[in-house]
């Protein structure tokens, strides 16, 4: 089932969020001045502007795919022309000179161009026209590439990370056009093991920490095992056959695992290192550090976001450990990075944790890097609006067999209204604030729903009958519905310590999904929903500390 053949509306906070983004931010966005550089073709710098269309473009796709507004309808309409426009004779869609083709960020500009175009596909608009400036461009890279006589981690950075994470932009040219030319050329850069520092699969493979491989550069790489599993999704759906040279498959829920054992912050962010935050560097054993670099830049948590979304899938729609990730990254460090009125995100978490770290908005990249000031665009406030976007298909996945649909699998408790194939589901409460949730469902047929299951849940009850359930697995109900039938789920939400990985003498505290942390401001927070008394601090929700987004405003999450 398509996106655009299910209606499901978020409105609790993080839907309450979608709808900032989408009013403040995206459609105040210029759109004409992203695409401008793509017809003047002036990116002399080796930058990255290149990116921020397909970026903040595909973010704006999915969120109004569930918010269905006509206004932001027409500006993606509008901008999807606009950059088409700008295809050349030769295929090229690029903002870098002639001269300057495959050089620098530019082929990581060009696959940024191809996911908004594969997107705005994917909602069923003007595909045939979307394959044909795809296949052209496609064809066109790599054309210039057997011209040098090289492959896509022969070019650009980081090992060549950035441009081998090309493989989920090619994977998505095979799902739209069929053409299995495309098929092939993922397959190669696959084998290629998308860096020249090692093979990043083979990498896996053996247990390697994930700062270890490639040059450690955490949202490409994870860009690259995203293409994987798509990889693997897009041959199954196509029911044609994928590379057994080595268990893929394996291979894309390992890394997962290697991420979360060692990667992933109490907020869930991740990546540190540098003064951003971008680096895989065992941040999970180094979330308490002041010397450790910059936490968890916004990029990285909205492609592990996409990632547990894809191993979600590639798990038949069950998959406990990543939604319970999506779940801590969604409703602490992705809603924790947001300015309250949605325009702005964090590039990297308040550092440090331990006291005197803030969140500071993310500037103008390109007059940050190179002087040349452009629209305030920066990378992670371009991945803010995806991220919350990503929220609607990990709350609720549809469940389909040959073309019908039989139940569906709710991962968030949000709440929410959803209608798809004469069924409608309703879940209500205040949800990740309050401790009960009610959902209610109607349909013609038997109807299975999957709930997930949280460690913090007390009791499952149907019509006020308990139900036994396993903690950290999914409840599954499969029965004829009717309109007095009520689901109630309990939460645990008092309160939890939580020791600091690295130094057991560092001590956080959870509630339920949230994260708290203590407010420079102590009792004073406005827009807090969450007072909690704890050893002499007052402590409020992670997502609501600090919002005034000022360095006077800090916040402290763990402590001694």
């Amino acid at each position: 089932m398509n996106i655009t053949d299910y209606t499901l509306s978020l409105q609790g906070v993080l839907g309450n969020a979608g709808h900032l983004v989408l009013e403040n931010y995206l459609k105040e966005t210029s759109f004409s001045r992203l695409v401008e550089i793509f017809h003047t073709r002036k990116e002399m710098d080796n930058g990255w502007r290149c990116e921020f269309w397909g970026k903040v473009l595909r973010g704006a796709i999915l969120l109004n795919c569930y918010i269905r507004d006509n206004e932001m309808e027409k500006i993606i309409d509008e901008t999807i022309s606009d950059m088409l426009s700008a295809q050349r004779e030769d295929g090229s869609i690029s903002s870098y000179p002639a001269e300057k083709q495959l050089q620098g960020w530019n082929l990581w500009g060009i696959k940024y161009v191809l996911i908004g175009l594969l997107r705005y596909a994917q909602t069923g608009k003007r595909k045939e026209e979307i394959a044909k400036a795809c296949t052209s461009l496609l064809a066109y890279v790599e054309a210039l590439m057997e011209k040098d006589g090289k492959f896509f981690p022969d070019y650009g950075l980081h090992t060549g990370l950035p441009t081998s994470s090309m493989l989920g932009a090619i994977v998505g040219v095979w799902d739209l056009t069929g053409d299995p030319r495309w098929k092939k050329l993922a397959e190669k850069l696959i084998l290629s093991g998308c860096s020249t520092s090692n093979n990043i699969f083979e990498e896996v493979e053996k247990g390697t920490l994930p700062s270890l491989i490639g040059n450690g550069k955490a949202y490409e790489l994870t860009s690259c095992f995203q293409g994987l599993a798509e990889y693997i999704l897009t041959a199954e759906k196509r029911g044609e056959e994928y590379m057994k040279d080595r268990d893929y498959k394996m291979i894309c829920f390992k890394y997962f695992r290697l991420v979360c054992d060692n990667e992933l912050m109490l907020t869930g962010a991740s990546g540190l290192k540098d003064p951003v935050g971008e680096f895989w560097f065992e941040g999970r054993y180094k979330q308490h550090l002041s010397d450790a670099g910059s936490l968890g830049e916004t990029c990285i948590m909205t492609t592990l976001l996409h990632y547990a979304d894809r191993l979600i899938s590639l798990a038949g729609n069950e998959c406990f450990s990543a939604a319970d990730v999506s779940e801590k990254i969604l409703y602490n460090s992705l809603l924790g990075g947001m300015t309250p009125d949605g325009r702005n995100f964090t590039h990297a978490n308040p550092t440090p944790l331990t006291g005197g770290g803030w969140k500071k908005p993310a500037g103008d990249q390109m007059q940050i890097c190179f002087k040349t000031p452009f629209d305030g665009h920066d990378c992670c406030r371009a991945q803010g609006p995806e991220g919350l976007a990503m929220a609607y298909p990990l709350a609720l996945r549809v469940l389909e067999k040959n073309n019908k649909v039989y139940g569906c699998v709710i991962n968030l408790y949000e709440k929410m209204n959803a209608e798809f194939a004469g069924t409608s589901l309703e879940v209500t409460g205040d949800y990740p604030y309050g401790n009960i949730v009610t959902l209610k469902l109607k349909s013609s047929e038997k109807f299975m729903v999957s709930l997930r299951i949280p460690c913090y849940t007390e009791e499952v009850r149907l019509n006020g009958e308990k139900l036994s359930f396993i903690k950290g697995d999914y409840l599954r109900i499969n029965r004829q519905w009717e309109e007095k039938d009520a689901v109630e789920i309990f939460f645990d939400l008092s309160l939890k310590e939580v020791s600091a990985p690295g130094d057991p003498s560092y001590t956080a505290v959870k509630r339920g999904a949230l994260i708290l942390a203590e407010d420079s401001r102590k009792n004073e927070v406005p827009g807090a929903k969450i007072g909690e008394e704890w050893n002499g601090h007052f402590l409020v929700e992670y997502s609501a500390a600090g919002n005034t987004f000022c360095k006077e405003n800090t916040l402290q999450v763990f402590f001694k």
